[in-house]
C-alpha cells in the first residue's frame, strides 16, 4: 500500500510541473517549433523597423551577387589596375569596386545630357574620360577619382568657337570623339570642322568640313591641332608609335562617292 502511494504522488508532482512550464511560456508559442541551441552558437533573427516588424528578406534576392543587383548592366568597364570598374545602368554611370560594391554614382539619370554613354580611363587609373554622345552634338567631361571631382570641357583654347548652343560651344561636328588617352594628362581627340578654312566653301559632306587629330591637354585646358588638314581631307588615327613617338595616320580626300583613302602619313607627338 505504502508502495502505491509514493507512486501516485510521483505522478502528481509530474503533472504539476508540467503545468508550471506551460503556463511560463509566451502564449501562441509551440514546443515543436522550438530549435536546439549548442552550447556557443549564435541565434540569428530576421532584421526588424522601428515598430519591431519582423521583415521577410526574399530568399532569390538574398542568394544574388551584388553585380546582379545592379542589373541590368549596359556599360561595364574595367580600369587598368583592375581594382575598380565603371558601369552603366538603369541609375546612371557608377564607379563601383571590382566586386561590383558603389563607390560613386558620378552622373544619375537626372543629370544626364545625352543619349549614352563612352567611358575611358586614363592609364594611372585615376581619370575617367566621359562623353556623352547626343544625336547632334556630345558634351565631354573628366571625372577625377583622387578628389571626386566631375569637371565639363569648356572655355578650352585652341578651337575655334561656335556659337550653335551652350551645349555645342566649339568648332566640331557631332562625329568629334575622343581616340584614346596619350598619357596620363592628356588625351587624343578626333575633331571633325563645321567651319570652313574658306568661307565661301561649300559644305564638302556630312562629315564636315575636315577632320583633323588633336591632343587635349588637362593641365592648361587647351587643344592642339597635330594634323592642320585642308578642306576636304579627313584624318583618321590609325596607330600611335610610342617609341618613335609619333602618330600613324590615314589621310581621306573626297572621291566622286564618297571619302577615299589617299596616303597614310605620320604626324609628331609633342613632349
Amino acid at each position: 500500500m505504502k508502495k502505491f502511494l509514493v507512486i501516485l504522488f510521483i505522478i502528481f508532482l509530474t503533472c504539476l510541473t508540467g503545468c508550471v512550464y506551460s503556463q511560463n511560456r509566451p502564449i501562441g508559442s509551440n514546443m515543436h517549433q522550438d530549435k536546439e541551441v549548442t552550447p556557443g552558437q549564435k541565434t540569428e533573427e530576421p532584421p526588424g523597423d522601428d515598430n519591431g516588424n519582423r521583415k521577410v528578406i526574399a530568399e532569390s534576392d538574398a542568394k544574388k551577387s551584388l553585380k546582379e543587383l545592379l542589373e541590368p548592366i549596359y556599360i561595364d568597364i574595367e580600369s587598368p589596375d583592375k581594382a575598380m570598374r565603371t558601369i552603366v545602368n538603369e541609375s546612371g554611370l557608377m564607379l563601383v569596386s571590382n566586386k561590383y560594391e558603389v563607390l560613386k554614382v558620378i552622373i544619375n539619370k537626372e543629370q544626364q545630357v545625352g543619349q549614352g554613354f563612352v567611358v575611358k580611363w586614363s592609364p594611372g587609373s585615376n581619370k575617367i574620360f566621359i562623353t556623352q554622345y547626343g544625336e547632334f552634338a556630345s558634351a565631354f567631361s573628366i571625372y577625377d577619382i583622387t578628389n571626386g571631382i566631375l569637371t565639363p570641357i569648356k572655355n578650352a583654347k585652341g578651337l575655334a568657337k561656335a556659337e550653335f548652343s551652350q551645349d555645342w560651344p566649339y568648332d566640331w561636328y557631332y562625329m568629334t570623339s575622343p581616340i584614346e588617352w596619350l598619357d596620363n594628362a592628356r588625351v587624343l581627340f578626333n575633331v571633325f570642322h563645321l567651319k570652313p578654312l574658306d568661307s565661301n566653301g561649300p559644305l564638302p559632306n556630312e562629315r564636315g568640313y575636315r577632320a583633323d587629330i588633336y591632343v587635349y591637354s588637362l593641365e592648361d585646358n587647351s587643344f592642339i591641332n597635330l594634323t592642320n588638314r585642308k578642306d576636304g581631307e579627313y584624318c583618321i588615327l590609325r596607330e600611335i608609335d610610342r617609341e618613335r613617338q609619333v602618330l600613324i595616320i590615314d589621310i581621306f580626300v573626297l572621291g566622286s562617292k564618297d571619302v577615299e583613302l589617299e596616303k597614310t602619313g605620320e604626324a609628331e607627338i609633342p613632349y
